[in-house]
């Protein structure tokens, strides 16, 4: 199957003049590796702005991130906060029912809106039998 025929349709604002549907999709691996990245490389952006002494403790966070990641994907649960936020709306919207045109669109919504959208798309693409399937690999 085709990780595109995996979607969702989430309603917001229901019952009043800003009621409008969004559709989500599940996320390829290439897309969550892309999410993944953008994550990183903005992390290592902000560091290289601050001191070695610092550096070296940022280091170690990002270790210790990219460990929590793996353990949490290993409990089938999702490591929010290791995936760009941005990179995940634009790969996992797939349409919506609103006047703005995506991705543009994505610019103008509401932070509750915008968070909830991106933990459904990775809540849906990160899934207990990939983990599974990670962890046999790993055997």
């Amino acid at each position: 199957m085709f990780v595109s025929e995996t979607k969702k349709t989430l309603t917001f604002h229901e019952g009043t003049d800003r009621a409008g549907t969004v559709t989500i999709r599940r996320l390829s691996g290439k897309s969550l590796r892309k999410a993944a990245e953008a994550k990183t490389m903005a992390s290592l952006k902000t560091a290289s702005a601050i001191s070695a002494d610092t550096m070296k403790l940022v280091g170690d966070a990002v270790k210790d991130a990219a460990a929590a990641r793996m353990k949490d994907e290993h409990a089938g649960a999702v490591t929010y906060d290791a995936y760009d936020l941005e990179t995940v709306l634009v790969a996992g919207v797939e349409s919506w029912s609103y006047a703005a045109k995506l991705p543009a669109g994505l610019d103008q919504l509401d932070d509750d809106i915008e968070e909830r959208l991106f933990k459904e798309i990775l809540d849906l693409s990160v899934t207990k039998k990939e983990v599974a399937e990670a962890e046999r690999k790993n055997d």
